[in-house]
C-alpha cells in the first residue's frame, strides 16, 4: 500500500468558525465509510518532495483557498485514513495543523482538476453547527479536536 504524507488544515476565522469543503465523489473510496460519497472535510493535501509539513500546509492553503499565511499554528494531531481505488490502496498519513485567518474570502482557482471534480462548495461552521449536523465530517474526530482548540 502506498503511504501519502498529507497536511490537513483546521482553518479558523476571526469569528471562531471553521472552514469545511463539501465534496461529492463518484465512487465510495473511504475504507472506513463504505458507500459514503458525500462528506465535508478540511482543506489540505499531499506533501511534495522536499517540502516540510508546514511548507506543504501553507502551499495547500493558498492553492485551495487563496488565503496566505507565513506560518501555521500548532500541530493538533496525526491520523491515518485509507482510500481504496480500483487499482490500488493509499494510506493518507495526515497531520492536522491550526491555520488562523482573517479573511473569509475563498478563491478556489488554484485547485487541481481532480479536486474541482469533487468540490461542491464550502462553508464556515460554528462549533454549535458542527456538533448539530448530520453531515459526514472527515475526520470524524474533528468536532472533538476543534472543541478542545477553541476552549
Amino acid at each position: 500500500m502506498r503511504i501519502r504524507p498529507t497536511v490537513r488544515l483546521i482553518v479558523v476565522d476571526a469569528e471562531r468558525r471553521i472552514l469545511l469543503f463539501r465534496y461529492v465523489d463518484a465512487q465510495p473510496w473511504h475504507r472506513d465509510f463504505p458507500g459514503m460519497t458525500e462528506y465535508r472535510a478540511t482543506p489540505g493535501g499531499g506533501v511534495e518532495v522536499g517540502e516540510s509539513l508546514e511548507q506543504a500546509g501553507i502551499r495547500e492553503l493558498f492553492e485551495e483557498t487563496g488565503l496566505r499565511l507565513t506560518a501555521l499554528g500548532q500541530h493538533l494531531w496525526h491520523s491515518e485514513r485509507v482510500l481504496i481505488f480500483p487499482d490500488r490502496s493509499v494510506c493518507l498519513d495526515e497531520h492536522f495543523y491550526l491555520a488562523q485567518v482573517h479573511s473569509t474570502q475563498i478563491d478556489i482557482s488554484g485547485m487541481l482538476p481532480y479536486e474541482l471534480d469533487v468540490y461542491r462548495g464550502h462553508r464556515w461552521w460554528t462549533l454549535d453547527e458542527l456538533q448539530a449536523t448530520n453531515d459526514v465530517i472527515l475526520p470524524p474526530q474533528l468536532v472533538t479536536i476543534a472543541t478542545d482548540v477553541m476552549a
